[in-house]
This record gives structure tokens, C-alpha cells and sequence, in this order.
């Protein structure tokens, strides 16, 4: 395995420096991995990847990452890297174990992939359901409507189902596309069942459009690599700061009497 040339047309055993170059196309590659075997090697690495981990036994002497990609040099020999008697092991005895541990390069990590976003929108689930189900509630005490508990019900399923539609979709199509497609899908079912029970078709386009905000601010919470905990942060603040403002006039005791009796 790996990449071979034939260099018969060169005397090895004249004292000289031969220069080659090589142009690969890695498809599908997360990694890249190179074992110095070499009496002094020296590896430049550059690419346009903004996230590179550098991994292996040897870091690189030299790196810089910027905006625009990075840059990375590592420089190695048999003498730092007793590689020579790792290879005359594997050669000879056939246990190369340790030969094929030695190596350096650099990982190409996305921080921010579709299933860690999955995973962040996930952990805001119980959240959206109950400001969905206040939502519902809100109505019912400030508009003196009757929700039935298999209304709430189906509404939470409904919400439920967004985020197996979110997964399933974003494995064959982009994340971006998958999000679109399964809020469209969940906001339209709801509004258009939430419209029959308030009975107001306003009132379902509101819920609807207030629903669909929260999506956008849901995509962005995932989409945030640095400032998801300070924006879930700032968002849970401004929708207990709205429900309250909301209620601060509502006599709860009346209410509650109410739906005892």
C-alpha cells in the first residue's frame, strides 16, 4: 500500500540530493498522517482549513493559524526519533507496532458539524416545548380559552417530531437545507392546528410566526461555535423577562379558583 517509484534510472549510491514533487486530490479525508523515515525529515503543510488539530508523536516545530487557513513545518531525524531501529524491527522481525505509531500530522476538525448541532438543538427540546406549552397557556388565561390536555399533548409531539425529521434529513441533504425543511414542516402543522383551537386564524399565524422565531434563534444558538452558552443564556433571560411582563397583571388566585371549580 501507499505511493511507489521506481528509481532505477538513479545511481542511489552516488552522494546526491534528488528533489521530487508529488500532487495528491484526498477526497472524504479527515486526517493526514505522514511516518518519517528518513534520516532528516522536513514537512511543510498548508491548507485552507481553519480548525487543523496537529496530532502524532511529533508536533510541528512551526505553525500558524490565521484567518485564511494554516501553516505548519515539522523537522525530524533518526537521531530525535529512533526510528531506525523501529523500522529495523518491523523489517526484520515483523513487528511493526511501534513503527507505524510513529508518525505526525495534523487533523481536520469541524467544530461545529451536523450531528454536534443535532446535539445542541436537542438540549434545547424541553425548553421549546414548555415555552410552547406557556404559550398555550397564556392564551388560556389571558384570552379565557379551554386547551385540552391532548391538544397540549399532540402539540408536544409535533415538536418532538421536528427534531427526528432534523436528523434524518441532515444525512442526506446539507444541515442548513434539513433545518428549513423540518421547521417550514413543524410551524406550518402547528399554526395550522393551533388556529382551530384558539379559533382565530390570527392567532394561529401569531403563534406560528412567534414559533418560527424561535426556530432562527435555535439555529443560531447551534450555528454559534464561541458564543452558544452566552446567546442560550440571553434568550432564555428575554423570554422569562417577556412572560412575566405579560402577567404581572393576572390574579392568579382567581385563575386558580377558577379551574378548581
Amino acid at each position: 500500500m501507499g505511493v511507489h517509484a521506481s528509481l532505477s534510472q538513479f545511481n542511489v549510491l552516488n552522494a546526491k540530493r534528488y528533489s521530487y514533487q508529488m500532487q495528491l486530490k484526498l477526497q472524504g479525508t479527515s486526517d493526514f498522517q505522514i511516518t518519517p523515515v528518513g534520516r532528516t525529515t522536513q514537512v511543510t503543510l498548508a491548507s485552507d482549513w481553519l480548525n487543523p488539530s496537529f496530532a502524532g508523536e511529533y508536533l510541528p516545530s512551526e505553525h500558524d493559524i490565521s484567518s485564511q487557513g494554516f501553516h505548519a513545518m515539522w523537522n525530524s531525524t533518526f537521531f530525535s526519533t529512533n526510528l531506525s531501529e523501529a523500522l529495523s524491527n518491523c523489517t526484520v522481525s515483523g513487528n511493526c507496532v511501534e513503527f507505524n505509531n510513529r508518525h505526525f500530522g495534523v487533523s481536520l476538525i469541524d467544530p461545529v458539524d451536523q450531528y454536534l448541532k443535532t446535539d445542541r438543538a436537542i438540549k434545547y427540546a424541553l425548553l421549546f416545548i414548555a415555552l410552547t406549552f406557556a404559550g398555550f397557556f397564556l392564551f388560556e388565561v389571558i384570552k379565557q380559552l379551554a386547551v385540552h390536555p391532548i391538544q397540549y399533548g399532540l402539540v408536544g409531539l409535533s415538536l418532538a417530531l421536528f427534531y427526528l425529521l432534523l436528523v434524518s434529513l441532515s444525512e442526506h441533504i446539507k444541515f442548513g437545507l434539513a433545518f428549513i425543511i423540518s421547521s417550514v414542516a413543524c410551524v406550518g402543522l402547528i399554526g395550522f392546528y393551533v388556529a382551530h383551537v384558539l379559533k382565530s386564524a390570527l392567532r394561529g399565524v401569531g403563534f406560528a410566526a412567534a414559533l418560527g422565531s424561535l426556530y432562527a434563534l435555535l439555529y443560531g444558538l447551534m450555528s454559534a461555535e464561541d458564543y452558544s452558552l452566552l446567546m442560550g443564556s440571553i434568550l432564555v433571560f428575554g423570554l422569562l423577562s417577556a412572560v412575566m411582563i405579560l402577567t404581572r397583571n393576572i390574579n392568579w388566585f382567581s385563575v386558580t379558583n377558577k379551574q378548581a371549580a
